[in-house]
């Protein structure tokens, strides 16, 4: 499986996720990251400044969460019949009929709350195979601060407002 954005928020668990469900797990990060993932149990990373397409090879799937262009060129990484899923505001940078034409699928991802996921998930947390890193914890009245965090781009982990007692 191969995870964009792989030391992000969402990246760093679905790294962990995949690796739970026994997953081979490449990641695209940049290089001062590559150490966090492989503690995370990343089998392979690519520097996010290199071009992930020229080495990338025959994955079965693949998770966007950058967008952009990104969508079009993971498509290149995949084997046929091969699942790119896009979890990124807005289109993923490609129609599902661009990839059915090229032998693959694409869907858009929503993250859906369920009981028997957040069952498995706890569990998960519990034993350690699952660890959450926060890169900031912030008082809830400065959440504008943490937009202005995110949306300035690279962070390894998760951003996190507290709220008061």
């Amino acid at each position: 499986m191969l995870i964009h954005a792989a030391a992000g928020a969402v990246g760093h668990a679905a790294v962990q996720l995949a690796k739970a469900e026994g997953a081979y797990v490449i990641g695209t990060a940049p290089a001062d990251d590559h150490d966090f993932l492989r503690d995370l149990g990343t089998d392979e990373l690519v520097d996010d400044t290199a071009d992930f397409a020229a080495t990338v090879h025959s994955v079965d799937t693949a998770l966007d969460l950058v967008g952009g262009d990104f969508g079009p060129r993971t498509l290149g990484t995949l084997r046929p019949g091969g699942l790119l899923l896009a979890a990124v505001p807005g289109a993923p940078g490609l129609a599902p009929e661009e990839a059915e034409a090229r032998g693959m699928r694409c869907a858009v991802i929503t993250p859906e709350p369920s009981g028997e996921r957040l069952t498995k998930i706890a569990a998960l947390l519990a034993n350690t195979r699952i660890r959450l890193h926060v890169e900031a914890a912030l008082p809830f009245t400065d959440a504008a601060r943490a937009h202005e965090l995110g949306d300035a781009g690279h962070r390894k982990g998760a951003l996190v407002l507290a709220l008061p007692n």
